[in-house]
């Protein structure tokens, strides 16, 4: 999920909303295909996050790819 909209470009429009752990909806403005290393993953833009998100498991799928986790880095 992405917040900052200097960050992408081709955003198709979207009426779908996200359900957050308080349980309030949060309206998604847009997908996009964000490009991540060598392939793409669709992604959602939602201007009202305050931080960049991702769904390790759903890049390691979308890349084919594994992902290592250490402290001070993650490699794909």
């Amino acid at each position: 999920m992405i917040s900052d909209k200097n960050l992408i470009s081709n955003v198709k429009t979207a009426s779908w909303y996200v359900v957050i752990a308080n349980g309030d909806r949060i309206p998604i403005e847009g997908v996009i295909n964000l490009k991540l290393f060598e392939g793409e993953s669709p992604t959602f833009y939602i201007p009202q996050f305050t931080s960049n998100l991702i769904s390790v498991k759903k890049v390691a799928v979308d890349l084919k790819c594994q992902v290592t986790f250490r402290p001070g880095d993650v490699d794909f």
